[in-house]
């Protein structure tokens, strides 16, 4: 079965984080592996995912972390790290497709 959620964003924070990961701003309160923010999104079926914006190990390390939970909130999948906010992201676990669109709004 295919699943879909859609996290909505504000235009101007989407901007600011986008800015982050591209390297072209930098938190200077973050550290190292710091969650700067975290948007979360919930499936029919009780799944939810979290999309991360994590600081790495210098101001051009900023990376995203996608990670997907079961209904007890057990981590059942993540993808590679990512440096694009907005657009989709996608899990399989089991015969079941998991879809997240993140979106300015």
């Amino acid at each position: 079965m295919r699943y879909e959620t859609v996290i909505t964003i504000d235009q101007q924070k989407a901007k600011e984080y986008q800015d982050l990961l591209d390297g072209t701003a930098y938190d200077p309160e973050s550290s190292k592996d710091d969650v700067i923010e975290t948007f979360s999104g919930r499936f029919d079926n009780g799944f939810e995912v979290d999309i991360k914006i994590v600081n790495g190990d210098t101001e051009s390390d900023v990376y995203i972390d996608a990670v997907l939970f079961d209904e007890n909130n057990n981590e059942v999948g993540f993808e590679n790290p990512a440096d694009i906010l907005l657009g989709g992201y996608e899990f399989i676990f089991g015969e079941d497709i998991y879809y997240i669109v993140v979106k300015e709004g």
